[in-house]
């Protein structure tokens, strides 16, 4: 099936823009379903018990304290260290979203932009580095080509880090969302809109690029439950999702 000439008859007819997330969820996730074997729509569990209120209360202070950036010279590396054991203990894989950081607790997510071409990716933290002096972060190969960033280019870091503490009637309630278009925040899961999961943090990321190459007008999300993150497991849970504040997505589900 030709997806391009699909695509670029939906694109020109009427029917595009309420269609567009069907057709990634049809066309695009379906590729990946030999290996994922999971339903394609996910739907998160309704808030039950905690007024909403308060835990949105809770969710803004931590957005606006447990947020991190840094900007600075990022480097690359690839086939030399392929295969080599990383700080976390983790086998480096240069064809996998993951980076290096001096001090990003492993398991953590960041959001790269090169500030030069504005192009964004995600990565996973599990090394240390780099250990040359002005530079801030060491990329796997596969994440400094999706920023055209083969080389040593000025870019920009954004993170979450979780409090010491969660109150826990608070806790299962909570989630990050990972845009590669905007900056990173914490979220209630009746925010959410799950469309496809998977363990393998790269997988989504890709998936991530696919589907806002596809429908550049919306914003997809990697997500994750605050369970899960700064963790390096393979029992990790990583969803490709929105936010419900998205009408079309909502209109549509």
């Amino acid at each position: 099936m030709n997806l391009k000439k699909i695509w670029k008859f939906l694109w020109k007819s009427r029917l595009a823009h309420s269609i567009i997330i069907l057709f990634i969820s049809v066309l695009l996730f379906t590729e990946a379903e030999d290996t994922l074997n999971q339903p394609l729509i996910f739907e998160a569990k309704p808030s039950e018990d905690l007024n909403l209120t308060i835990r949105q209360n809770y969710i803004d202070s931590l957005n606006q304290v447990n947020c991190f950036s840094q900007e600075g010279i990022a480097s690359y590396y690839g086939k030399r260290f392929h295969n080599r054991k990383t700080a976390s203990g983790l086998r480096f894989d240069m064809n996998k979203f993951t980076a290096a950081h001096r001090t990003i607790d492993f398991g953590n997510i960041i959001r790269i932009t090169n500030l030069k071409n504005g192009s964004s990716t995600l990565a996973l933290i599990n090394d240390r580095g780099p250990f040359i002096r002005k530079r801030i972060l060491d990329l796997s190969k596969t994440s400094a080509k999706q920023i055209n960033g083969l080389g040593i280019p000025k870019v920009q870091l954004e993170t979450l880090t979780l409090p010491d503490s969660i109150p826990e009637d608070i806790q299962k309630y909570l989630y990050l969302a990972f845009s590669i278009k905007s900056e990173p925040r914490f979220v209630d899961d009746s925010q959410i809109m799950l469309l496809r999961q998977s363990n393998d943090f790269s997988e989504i990321v890709e998936l991530l690029h696919s589907a806002t190459e596809l429908a550049p007008n919306d914003d997809f999300y990697l997500i994750v439950s605050v369970n899960d993150y700064g963790k390096l497991s393979s029992e990790n849970t990583y969803w490709l999702g929105t936010l419900r504040q998205n009408k079309i997505i909502a209109n549509i589900y």
